[in-house]
């Protein structure tokens, strides 16, 4: 809820920035990311984690562990080697179209309003944090972590569908805002489902490894859909991508 929060305020305030200059909220930018890394070096500290030398000739046994223990915990595990092919193709879809909405949104609009990116930007971030918001609420209803993720993508693929079957603006908006809301229910059910199954002493391997897939998935997704795109339409890509997610309900059943 706080990235969302930061999100809608940085959207907001970019695009008032950049109506000045488009120079300026990069210029911002680059000075707030000097105050984050004096303040993440200051006070940011791990807790429970004891540092140890490394001597450079032995970085490469360091990786080949970590390798083995992302395979061990995470790959080898079915229910998360089924999670991360589901990640693959989540990402995959919502790579490609999170970017592909502002011209696609355009053409419905059938006018170029530079606002419309900003003000769909800023309603992405507010549907993710009432996604986040409704996570606990939703929780009770719902007896497996499993299920409310399998709930969640089940909306998504209707939702994204929905975005490319629209053929008005306002009725595209509302079925993306359901995408990203239902992105805001699903990540921290995923973030707890991953810290409950995986030993604490090879977590941090296993969510990198697992963010490593889904990238993956996003960079055949995005040749793929953005192919698909300039052949055909964007709606046409929207469509397909979330037909292609419809699977992950089945792959998703790791419960």
């Amino acid at each position: 809820m706080v990235t969302g929060a930061a999100m809608l305020v940085g959207t907001v305030s970019g695009g008032l920035l950049g109506s000045v200059d488009l120079a300026l909220p990069y210029v911002v930018r680059a000075g707030m990311l000097v105050v984050v890394f004096i303040v993440a070096v200051m006070v940011m500290h791990d807790l429970g984690f004891t540092p140890r030398a490394l001597k450079l000739a032995a970085l490469p046994r360091e990786m080949r562990a970590v390798a083995r223990s992302s395979v061990a915990f995470g790959w080898r595990r079915r229910s998360m080697r089924l999670l991360m092919l589901c990640s693959a193709i989540q990402g995959g879809f919502m790579s490609w179209g999170f970017y592909a909405w502002q011209l696609y949104f355009l053409e419905l609009l059938r006018r170029d309003a530079v606002w419309v990116a900003g003000v769909v930007a800023a309603l992405v971030s507010a549907s993710m944090i009432v996604g986040n918001a409704l996570t606990d609420w939703l929780t009770k209803f719902c007896g497996r972590r499993s299920t409310l993720m399998l709930w969640a993508a089940g909306a998504q693929t209707v939702a994204a569908i929905g975005v490319g079957l629209a053929g008005s603006f306002w009725v595209a908006v509302a079925f993306l805002l359901v995408v990203t809301g239902a992105l805001g229910v699903a990540g921290p059910v995923k973030q707890a489902y991953m810290h409950e199954i995986v030993p604490s002493e090879h977590r941090a391997s296993v969510i990198s490894f697992s963010s490593l897939v889904g990238n993956a998935g996003g960079v055949g997704a995005q040749k793929g859909l953005g192919y698909l795109a300039r052949a055909r339409s964007i709606g046409e890509g929207y469509v397909v991508g979330g037909v292609d997610a419809t699977p992950r309900q089945a792959v998703g059943r790791f419960s």
